[in-house]
């Protein structure tokens, strides 16, 4: 989802939390982590959220130390709130991608950030070596 089209589905959001009773719809979204760190949207619109899911969707062969640094910048996102399928991997489609595990458990409760525990059968991103 782009910028343009995360903007509307926040103010639809919006215009439907004012007529709702009882029921508060929160705002949130996957966002990737880029190469560099960074998120791919901007922190304007991400402040908009309630919550950011934050994934690897590229680049999945940097070296163990680039990958953990890649991520660990993105978590000095203030509006990053989850980390999601932490090693990225695939059963039977894609290994693993090379990350410091211990480093990004220590980044994300010194940041007070998430790790999510994706048991998705096809998934299942957290083996018992983590």
């Amino acid at each position: 989802m782009d910028a343009e089209c995360l903007t509307e589905q926040i103010k639809k959001i919006d215009r439907l939390n004012e007529k709702l009773k009882g029921i508060l719809l929160l705002k949130s979204a996957e966002v990737d982590i880029l190469e560099d760190g960074s998120l791919d949207l901007p922190d304007d619109l991400l402040k908009e959220l309630d919550l950011t899911v934050c994934s690897v969707h590229y680049k999945f062969n940097l070296s163990s130390k680039k990958q953990t640094e890649r991520i660990i910048r993105a978590m000095d996102n203030p509006y990053f709130n989850i980390l999601a399928h932490p090693t990225g991997r695939l059963i039977q489609e894609r290994e693993p991608y090379e990350v410091d595990m211990e480093r990004l458990m220590e980044a994300t409760r010194e940041r007070g950030c998430f790790l999510e525990l994706n048991a998705y059968p096809d998934r299942m991103d957290l083996s018992e070596a983590c």
